[in-house]
């Protein structure tokens, strides 16, 4: 049995399809399943895998009769994996072709793992690199505890860019959960860093593509109940380490602060009164971050009196909290310059969606 599998997640991208199936087939170690588990595209997604199974094998293909949420489609295909290792990539990504060379011989010298993983890039349609992430993590093996504050310190690891043991992840946390909403992939890290150990190597393993119709686009001020959910959910975990549990949640709360700020100001559209309190009362009720929910409520106030500098408060906000992760350690990206030597094939890769 092959000792990998490859959980490749696709919703009406038939064309970004085709160029993911490529670079996982161009995998230099070549042991692995690809299961495609479309979710209910009901389109050409089908013909496109079909293409690809009638000359290689290795292709698998699973059809959801509908759409469901894109965690949920996640969790499901991590319950059927069969093979010790399993990544996951979206329609839309894709692996450097060394990324399971590199990866695999970690988690089979070291049984502990939840995951090992490597660098990732931010790169759009058109082959061009805007980041690489995450930021200064500390290569070599985070213990239990230590890697979910690595994890919100120094930046959440792409799925693409990662291989996961899977006995542990399907015996302990199963999957991500759409309860907390499109955190989701975060909120699963850091349950993984906060029961088990896992390693970071230096190479760069994989691309995340940007562009407008991703998932990540659709962050906005909405989202706060999720975080909510999730911060408290985290902070009932089992943990040994009480003192670091501490950190952890201090940096998780200012940082889930700063985003929903950051939520705020970038909207196309200024957030409504409502939307505003309903931020502030997670913030003061949930979170624990009384100067935030204050200027958050604030902000409603000003808001509903039709005051043209009603963000004014957040914006205040949002410099406190940027200057407060900045002292304490928190880089997510690094330039990006430091990946010249895979920009050649990072650029290959992302134009094959154009050919």
């Amino acid at each position: 049995m092959p000792d990998s599998t490859i959980i490749l997640t696709t919703f009406r991208r038939p064309e970004l399809l085709r160029r993911a199936i490529r670079s996982i087939l161009g995998q230099s170690h070549k042991d692995f399943h690809l299961v495609v588990c479309d979710n209910g595209s009901g389109d050409s997604t089908g013909e496109v895998v079909r293409a690809f199974q009638a000359a290689d094998p290795r292709v698998q293909l699973f059809q959801r009769p509908e759409n469901i949420s894109p965690h949920d489609n996640v969790s499901d295909a991590i319950a059927r994996v069969e093979t010790p290792f399993f990544t996951i990539c979206a329609d839309d990504d894709f692996l450097f072709p060394w990324h399971l060379a590199t990866l695999l011989p970690v988690l089979q010298a070291d049984e502990d793992l939840a995951y090992a993983f490597g660098s990732f890039l931010y790169v759009n349609l058109d082959g061009e690199i805007s980041n690489l992430a995450p930021g200064h993590w500390p290569l070599g093996r985070s213990e239990a505890g230590e890697a979910a504050l690595n994890t919100i310190r120094h930046g959440h690891v792409a799925w693409q860019a990662a291989l996961f043991r899977t006995k542990l992840i399907q015996e302990s946390v199963g999957g991500p959960t759409q309860s907390v909403g499109l955190i989701g992939d975060v909120d699963f890290l850091l349950k993984l860093g906060t029961l088990f150990p896992v390693h970071a190597c230096p190479e760069v393993v994989a691309v995340h593509s940007c562009h407008a119709q991703q998932g990540g686009a659709k962050y906005d001020i909405r989202e706060t109940g999720g975080f909510a959910r999730m911060y408290r959910r985290l902070g009932h975990m089992p943990c040994g380490d009480v003192s670091r549990r501490s950190m952890f949640l201090e940096i998780l709360r200012h940082w889930l602060a700063q985003l929903l700020c950051s939520f705020a100001l970038s909207s196309s559209k200024v957030p409504s009164s409502r939307e505003l309190a309903q931020t502030s009362r997670h913030l003061l009720a949930s979170l624990g971050a009384p100067l935030a929910g204050g200027r958050f409520l604030l902000a409603a106030l000003m808001r509903c009196l039709m005051t043209r500098q009603a963000l004014w408060p957040i914006r205040r906000q949002a410099a406190r909290e940027a200057a407060w992760l900045a002292r304490h350690g928190v880089q997510h990206i690094r330039p990006p310059e430091v990946a010249n030597h895979v920009r050649a094939e990072a650029r290959r890769l992302a134009r094959q969606a154009l050919t």
